[in-house]
């Protein structure tokens, strides 16, 4: 599930292909790799990870904040300079309605936001790392 450069105009939705669980845990990271010069808010891309399991139908659910009923996301903005990381663990916890970490399969939401009509920025993300556990 690695997108090496897409560009992304206001109000863009992109959902990846679903992808089979590697491990207990994820580690996703993405970063702009450039943006129209002149964009003066620009754009900025939300991504959420949703789980759901392989006999499940439809879009899965959204994995949450532990402790939170918030989705879990993390954003690349139009002036990041930085990679900026997620990681998604303890599978443990995910119950149908409430889920804190991964069921079987997972795929990524990234939304676009903020920025005008002729603005785009371009993220990339990398592949991401499965693991169990960290010792």
């Amino acid at each position: 599930m690695q997108i090496p450069g897409r560009r992304f105009m206001k109000d863009d939705k992109v959902l990846t292909d679903w992808m089979p669980r590697g491990g207990d845990n994820v580690i996703l990271r993405g970063d702009r790799v450039s943006s129209n010069p002149s964009a003066s808010a620009g754009i900025t891309v939300t991504i959420r990870v949703f789980t759901k399991n392989n006999d499940e139908t439809g879009d899965g659910i959204a994995v949450q904040q532990s402790g939170s009923s918030t989705a879990l996301s993390f954003t690349v903005d139009y002036n990041d300079t930085t990679v900026q990381e997620l990681v998604v663990n303890s599978v443990a916890t995910t119950t149908s309605s409430n889920p804190k970490g991964l069921k079987q399969m997972l795929r990524l939401e990234l939304v676009a936001t903020g920025g005008g009509d002729d603005d785009w920025t371009e993220i990339r993300l990398f592949s991401p790392i499965f693991f169990n556990a960290a010792s």
